[in-house]
């Protein structure tokens, strides 16, 4: 069986019936191909733990948008299994505690900006860099904390060292903005200390 999915589950997007849903892959698929994760959920009710249920079975992607079973004011904590043909992993760590908004709050439309570089700031100017989620053959990702606004992002950090590295790394920016979708990765800011 894989490893653990390597982050909890972050959720972003919260809404008064939804909210969405991300997370990183294992570190390790134990030898054979991902096929999929199973999202959990458990009701957090003042004075009692609730049990844990599952809330989709065969997602096929490291995000989920979670759309029905969420009482407003309700709390909730996830948690991701991954699963392969040689069974489901151990399960992730659990996402943090998320309040459901009340049926008064209206659901946000996203936003959605096209990101240009800012190469006057670093990331800890606006964000408090927190711990490591993942690392792949191109970069690191941790989870950010922007210092304003509290909301929570992921960043990924990557050296450009050659002139096709940086051509690579524009076409990224250039995918990343035209990706505006609310079931897709938001875009919200670029940051570089070196010429790009």
């Amino acid at each position: 069986a894989p490893q653990a999915p390597a982050s909890p589950p972050l959720v972003s997007q919260l809404s008064t019936g939804s909210l969405v849903l991300s997370w990183f892959g294992p570190n390790y698929d134990g030898g054979s191909a991902i096929l999929g994760y199973v999202v959990e959920v458990k009701p957090e009710a003042p004075g009692q733990a609730g049990d844990w249920s599952v809330v989709a079975n065969r997602c096929m992607s490291t995000s989920l948008r979670v759309r029905s079973g969420l009482e407003p004011q309700g709390r909730y904590r996830f948690r991701v299994r991954a699963y392969n043909s040689s069974g489901a992993s151990e399960p992730s760590e659990e996402s943090e505690m998320v309040t459901i908004e009340t049926l008064g709050g209206k659901e946000e439309e996203p936003t959605y900006v096209t990101v240009i570089v800012d190469t006057e700031h670093k990331v800890s100017d606006h964000y408090d860099v927190r711990k490591k989620l993942g690392m792949g053959k191109f970069g690191q990702v941790f989870l950010l904390y922007h210092k304003q606004t509290g909301e929570v992002h992921a960043g990924k950090f990557y050296r450009i060292r050659t002139t096709k590295e940086r051509a690579a790394a524009r076409r990224e920016m250039d995918i990343m903005n035209c990706l505006q979708h609310p079931q897709l990765v938001h875009y919200y800011y670029n940051y570089c200390t070196g010429d790009i």
